[in-house]
Parts: C-alpha cells; sequence; structure tokens
C-alpha cells in the first residue's frame, strides 16, 4: 500500500488498499482499492471523502469484489507469478 497521506491506516485494511492520496481541500482523499476489494458506498473500487474520518469510516465498509474487471486482473496477476 502507497500511502501520500498523514492519514494512519489500520494494519488489517492496508492489504486491500493500493494507494491513498489526497489532493487538497478542493478534491480530499482518494482511495484506490486493489483488484478484488469495492467500496459498497460509491459502487466503485476507489472511496473518495472530503475528511479523514470519513475515509476511516468508509474504509470500514469495503467488501470483496468479484466483478469482471477485478476477477481479469486477479486472474492476470497469478499469471504473472
Amino acid at each position: 500500500m502507497k500511502n501520500n497521506t498523514k492519514l494512519k491506516i489500520h494494519p488489517k485494511y492496508q492489504h486491500m488498499i493500493d494507494e491513498v492520496d489526497y489532493e487538497g481541500r478542493e478534491y480530499g482523499y482518494w482511495v484506490y482499492l486493489k483488484p478484488g476489494y469495492m467500496s459498497p458506498d460509491t459502487g466503485s473500487h476507489t472511496i473518495h471523502e472530503y475528511r479523514a474520518d470519513e475515509v476511516i469510516k468508509a474504509l470500514r465498509n469495503i467488501q470483496k469484489c468479484e466483478c469482471e474487471v477485478c476477477l481479469r486482473e486477479l486472474n492476470e496477476n497469478i499469471d504473472q507469478r
């Protein structure tokens, strides 16, 4: 997990996250999830919130994802090993 912010991400979520960015007050925090995970709050593989406490709350809702894109990326990662 690449964390480009000062947010402290609990270790139990780190394996689900690819990258965390902060784009300033205007654009907020962006969390890009690894293949196989999604946010039911956004219905996508990213989390976007304006405040740090909202990011932490959203992390608690991350779910496994078995969409076509995730399954393809997971299979490609297995093939590259």
